[in-house]
């Protein structure tokens, strides 16, 4: 058995996981909660990707919109 865990994120979350900066502070800040797929099959897989990917686009806008 797998578990597939999505998680939303920025170019400045992916920043700091990359070079290794504060990512739980930038997490926090951020709001970014885990996706986690409800089972192994392609769609619940998908289903979670997807709304992962949403999330990630709702996490853009409002820091677009705070001036971030």
């Amino acid at each position: 058995m797998s578990l597939r865990v999505y998680l939303p994120t920025t170019w400045q979350g992916l920043t700091c996981l990359v070079t290794g900066e504060d990512w739980p502070s930038v997490r926090a800040a951020l709001g970014a909660v885990a996706v986690v797929a409800k089972g192994e099959s392609e769609d619940e897989e998908y289903a979670a990707l997807m709304t992962a990917a949403d999330a990630s686009l709702a996490l853009v806008l409002a820091a677009r919109e705070s001036g971030g």
